[in-house]
């Protein structure tokens, strides 16, 4: 499925290759470094992958820090999407079910945020209600350390990346 997209890049920038292309819904991150000057072809690479998604161009210098969000991001959230299917079925919900659920969660948030622009904080925020259960269960991810949890693995994907970058 991406062979085609390496072929593409080998010879006319980078990119942060993702599974989500195969449903149309990736964020394709292509760099374009000092050495590689598109030009005319430029147009003719939004076509090939803003079909697949959207498309970000950045500089080499940002390449590495996207691919540990853009490349590594889905297996963070297959493992929180997994965690609170786990979580439902631990609860009496059916596997099949949890699974939607949680799923469905995930893409109707992130949606919600792209299409209203709002700060996640501010969209977290209309979620909890004063006492109610959705703030409880935000201040135990806070005490858990999830924010840690997250920006950590984001850290050390960073830096795998760069590390393997300079090989």
């Amino acid at each position: 499925m991406c062979s085609r997209f390496f072929l593409i890049v080998t010879v006319l920038g980078g990119l942060v290759p993702v599974n989500a292309v195969a449903v149309a819904a990736a964020l394709v991150v292509f760099e374009v470094g000092e050495k590689r000057r598109l030009d005319g072809d430029m147009e003719i690479v939004k076509l090939i992958f803003e079909s697949s998604g959207k498309m970000c161009i950045m500089s080499e210098d940002y390449i590495n820090k996207a691919i540990a969000v853009n490349g590594s991001g889905p297996a963070y959230v297959f493992m929180f999407i997994e965690a609170m299917a786990d979580a439902l079925v631990k609860n009496g919900v059916d596997r099949k079910n949890s699974y939607t659920l949680a799923a469905q969660t995930v893409l109707g948030s992130a949606k919600m945020m792209l299409e209203t622009g709002l700060h996640p904080g501010i969209l977290k925020d209309m979620v909890c209600s004063p006492a109610g259960t959705t703030i409880d269960a935000v201040i135990d991810l806070e005490k858990t350390g999830f924010r840690h949890a997250v920006m950590s693995a984001v850290q050390k994907c960073t830096d795998k990346s760069v590390e393997m970058s300079k090989k």
